[in-house]
């Protein structure tokens, strides 16, 4: 579906980041889409943002020689919209 949906973009195994303007939709992809670096040592797909702690960190399935669940990969907020550049007084993770 994404394929056909951005005939353009590069698609690659992992997750992407794409925003909208309701929980609903309709989705785009933000910036390149792209998460981590290609060159990032693993590439989980279906991630989640969870907390642990006082901060926040990625959690996402990697496909190897068995299934596992990655290490933590903290993540950072902006309290910028990235559509728009606006201010917003709930943080955007990224």
């Amino acid at each position: 579906l994404f394929k056909r949906r951005f005939p353009k973009h590069r698609f690659r195994r992992g997750d992407y980041s794409m925003v909208g303007d309701s929980p609903l939709g309709p989705f785009r992809m933000h910036s390149s889409g792209k998460i981590l670096p290609e060159e990032w040592p693993v590439q989980p797909y279906a991630s989640r943002l969870v907390r642990w702690g006082e901060e926040w960190v990625m959690l996402g399935t990697v496909v190897g020689d068995s299934q596992s669940i990655c290490d933590p990969i903290p993540v950072t907020a902006a309290a910028c919209d990235p559509r728009d550049g606006r201010w917003n007084s709930r943080p955007f993770f990224h």
